[in-house]
């Protein structure tokens, strides 16, 4: 209530009782966005304490991560691309809450 309107498309990628794995792709740029979108849905991020997400299998930071972000350079418009893979403790969680993760992702 008051924000700036944001649009999160979300994508379910693995799920079972306890947990489900997403991917989300911004159609706004708002601070805390994803955070915010996936608490009001009744689904915090793991470890986000701000917005009611409790730590589990044992990752001590915000289960959150970029795997490409897509975005047009300020200067010449031209547009760029970077993609990480999936960090070991996030992988390690996501196991541990026995999901499954084949490393694709939505384009």
């Amino acid at each position: 209530a008051g924000g700036k309107p944001a649009r999160t498309t979300i994508t379910r990628l693995d799920g079972n009782g306890e947990a489900t794995l997403v991917a989300c792709r911004l159609h706004t740029g708002r601070t805390h966005q994803i955070r915010v979108h996936l608490s009001v849905l009744g689904h915090p991020l793991v470890a986000d304490v701000l917005y009611g997400g409790k730590p589990a299998w044992g990752l001590a930071r915000q289960a959150l991560h970029a795997i490409r972000l897509d975005l047009r350079h300020p200067v010449t418009d031209q547009p760029l691309s970077f993609e990480w893979g999936v960090p070991p403790d996030l992988s390690d969680a996501i196991a541990a809450a026995g999901l499954r993760y084949n490393g694709l992702h939505p384009a």
